[in-house]
This record gives structure tokens, sequence and C-alpha cells, in this order.
């Protein structure tokens, strides 16, 4: 529980600061290179990342292979498993070297040479080197640390660099440095994070990198697939329908809404990190009472966590980006429903967070490949599809009709095979979470941006919080009040033990 508290409080002090960092520099680059470079930008970067692709899953199986010798400390089958994944990950930082040469011919001709080639082709290289340290040396070190519940120390030291990379760019920025300066800057600091992964591997733990195996010690190794490749389809693959079958412009705008989204979704994410891996543990101990107590606990606080903050984001998501892009006139950034689409998208995947964590707790890979494999082909297909009709918006649906075919089937499988709740537990919380969204909206839906600043969108964003934390606790009164007054009683005692 302690290292919970401590991977959470830390998990949220991260992505504050990368929310801070996510906003400042593309702010900067936009009004600095404009809005085709910041398109160029994060068009090559989602195209570096289909690389990610040979990843094949193996990253989330070698997570869900650890628990298991870490809690019993036996370093030979820990050592078989960290030799095993780093062998992998080189051969895909290997793989990633020609990718990068094809990407240098090829990518000028999907933009129409909008841009020099030479300007292309070092903005390619340069962005390439972090994934190729990433994938070299850190990635198979970074789910050690992950599975042995110290998430607190890959935060730490992105920390670190986040606010160490601020500093320098916005200095080289004023400085008018080139984009290229800027980028190759940044790629240096974040070098630091695999160099520390590294020594803190070496220094804290007897992995022997020696150590030979005759059968392969992840099991499942291949099974991940299906939930990588969704991944990597449903995050990284609307930029490059958009560079393909749009224009740059587009891109950018796109990038900016999904900076938002993507940092919200980060800030959940990494905030429940911490309760993977316990859950790991508790899956590996095989105590059905404590797994259906945590999974309990988990679904209810996850679910109306979700709520809370999308449903806020839906109504602050425009004002933001309005205040936001003040002064850019090259590309319509204004755009109202692509961003509830979105919202509402991002808000439904959230959705499958407390299921999906006992999926990879369990190690059901194989079970779940379907499901993945379908959301990937739905949003991949609706996307080419409804892109040229209706743009950023067809782009929108696609990802939306996806994350709710796949939260559906992680809801149903993990209620009906891991933990076996009957079905009125899960319409209770679905109903729990429609009656919030319902009082939320009718609650806030009078509020608007009346200042078109930063203070003018805060005051916005806190009366909106505030009254949508209040319809939260009204759902909670309703729908579980056993629950509170359980959890009040629990407080009561903790204070008055004080």
């Amino acid at each position: 529980m302690k290292k919970i508290k401590t991977n959470l409080i830390i998990a949220i002090i991260y992505e504050l600061i990368a929310i801070i960092y996510g906003f400042i520099l593309p702010r900067l680059i936009l009004e600095q290179f404009g809005s085709e470079v910041n398109g160029l930008m994060q068009s090559i970067t989602q195209f570096l990342g289909i690389i990610g692709f040979l990843d094949m899953g193996v990253g989330q199986v070698v997570r869900s292979a650890l628990y298991s010798p870490l809690e019993k400390r036996d370093n030979d089958q820990l050592s078989r498993i960290i030799v095993s994944g780093g062998r992998f990950y080189r051969k895909i930082a290997y793989a990633l070297i020609g990718y990068v040469a094809v990407l240098i011919i090829a990518y000028p001709i999907l933009v129409d040479e909008s841009f020099d080639r030479m300007f292309t082709a070092g903005m390619i290289v340069i962005l390439a080197i972090g994934s190729f340290a990433q994938y070299y040396f850190g990635v198979i070190r970074e789910q050690l640390i992950h599975a042995d519940q110290k998430s607190y120390l890959t935060y730490s030291v992105q920390i670190l660099c986040y606010l160490f990379n601020i500093a320098v760019c916005v200095c080289m920025i004023r400085l008018n440095c080139s984009v290229h300066a800027v980028k190759l800057a940044t790629a240096i600091i974040f070098l630091i994070k695999p160099l520390f992964y590294a020594w803190h591997i070496r220094k804290h733990y007897n992995i022997n990198w020696r150590i030979t195996y005759d059968n392969e010690p992840i099991k499942q190794k291949w099974h991940g697939v299906a939930q990588h490749i969704s991944a990597v389809v449903l995050d990284g693959t609307d930029s490059i329908v958009l560079t393909l079958f749009s224009t740059l412009s587009n891109v950018s705008v796109y990038s900016v809404y999904y900076m938002v989204v993507k940092s919200l979704n980060g800030f959940y994410q990494s905030a429940v990190v911490g309760v993977q891996s316990a859950a790991g543990a508790v899956w590996a101990r095989q105590d059905r009472n404590e797994i259906k107590r945590m999974f309990s606990t988990v679904e209810v606080c996850l679910h109306l966590v979700t709520v809370f903050l999308f449903c806020c984001t839906g109504f602050l998501i425009v004002p933001f980006i309005q205040v936001y892009t003040n002064g850019l006139t090259d590309a319509d950034y204004i755009q109202p429903m692509f961003a509830l689409l979105l919202v509402l998208a991002y808000g439904i995947r959230c959705l499958r967070t407390p299921y999906n964590i006992w999926i990879l707790a369990a190690g059901h890979f194989k079970q779940s490949q379907r499901c993945h494999v379908f959301a990937a082909a739905i949003n991949l297909v609706i996307s080419v599809l409804a892109v040229s009709r209706w743009g950023l918006i067809g782009i929108a649906i696609g990802t939306l009709i996806a994350m709710c075919y796949q939260t559906t089937w992680m809801m149903i499988y993990a209620t009906k095979n891991l933990v076996k709740y009957n079905f009125g537990h899960l319409f209770k919380q679905i109903l729990a979470d429609v009656a919030a969204t319902v009082l939320i909206s009718l609650t806030v839906s009078g509020i608007t941006l009346q200042d078109v600043s930063y203070l003018g969108w805060f005051f916005m964003a806190a009366k909106i919080s505030l009254i949508a934390a209040v319809c939260i606790a009204i759902i909670i009164c309703i729908f579980y009040p056993r629950e509170m007054r359980a959890l009040i009683k629990r407080l009561s005692v903790k204070l008055l033990r004080k």
C-alpha cells in the first residue's frame, strides 16, 4: 500500500509537469515555426511510431511475467526474462535504423515535398535518436522497475528531463535557434532516462546478463501481439491517415486537441500504474476474496474519476484551445464537434482500465486477442473511409466506435471470467456513470468563457470542477451508500487514533 501511495503521488506530480511541458513547447514551436512545421514534426513522430509494431506486445507480456519471480525473489528466472526481453528489443533498435533510412527517402514524397528534403531528413534522424536509445537498453529495464512497483523512479527521472528540457528549449527558441537544434537538444536530454535505468538496475538488482536458457522464459511471448497492434493503431495512426488523406495543417490541429486528451489520459494512466503492479501481485497469490475486494474498489473509483475528468474536459477543451491558439491564424483550431467526439472516445477508453488491469495481471493475452484486432480494424477502416468526407470529425468517429467496442468487450470478459461477478454489478456501475454524466452536463452547461485568457479559463475550470465534484458526491451517496458509510467510518477511526 505504501508503494501504491508513493507511486500515485509522484505520478500526479509527473503528469502535472508533463502537462505543463506538453503545452509550453508546442505553443512556442507554433509561434516560432508555424502550424506546417508543427504538423510535420507530429506526422514524423507518428510515422516513427510505426516501428512500435515490432514490439509485438512483448512489453506488457514481460511485465506480467516479472510479477511472479519478483514476488518469489527468484533471481535466476528474473535474469532469464530480462535477458530474453533485452535481446528482443535490441533487434527492434537495429530494425529502426533501417526503417529511418527508408523513411528519409519515402516521407518527402508523402508530403508533396512541402519542405526541403534535407530539412525533412534531418528532422527524421533527430526524432529517431530517442527511440533508438529507448529500444536498445531502456525499455526492458523500465519494465522491471514498473513491475517491482517502483514507478516513482521512472516518473522522477522524467520530471527532471522535462524541467531541464523546458529551460533549454525556451532559451534556444528565444535565441532564434533552428527547429533542428531545438529538437536535437531535446533528444540528447532525454538520453538521461535509459542511462538512469541502466545504472539503477545494475546497482539494485542481481541480474545475470550472461545467463543461458533452453526454453523461452517469457511465457505467452507472442500472445501480446494483438494488444500491442491495437494500441499502436488507436494511438498512432490518426496523424498518419491525416498526412496521407488530408493536410499538415489538419495534422497540427489534431495534434493540439490530442495533446489535451493525451495529457489527461497520461495523468490517468500514470495514477493507475501502481494499481496494476499491485493487482499483479494479488493475482499471483490467487486469493479470490482479495481479488474481488480490490476489483470492486478499483472499478468504482476509476469509473467515477473517469466521468469527472472527461466531463470537465468536454466542457473545457474548446475554451482552452481558444486561449491556447489565440493569435494563430494559419489554421482553424476551433473545432467543437471534433473536440466532443475525441473527448468522448478517450473517456470511454479510460473506462476500460479497471478491466484491462486484471486482464494484464492474469496474463490473458491470448484470450483477449480478438478484441484488440477488431478494435484496431474498426478504427483504421472507418477513419480512412470517413476522413475524406468529414476530415477531423471522420477520424474521431473511427476512434470513438473502436473504443466503444473494446471497452464493452473488456467489461464483459473481466467481469465474467476473471472476477466472476454477476452482470447486475456491471449494470449498476454503468447506470452510475450515465447518471453522473447527465447530472454534470445539466448543471455546468450554462458556464461559458468570459475572458479569453488563461486566468479567465482557470476560473471557468474551477467552477466546472467544483460543481462536477459535488455531482459525483451525490451519485456516490445514491448508488454506493454502504461503501460511503464504510469509508466515513474508517476515516473517523483514523482521525480518533491521531
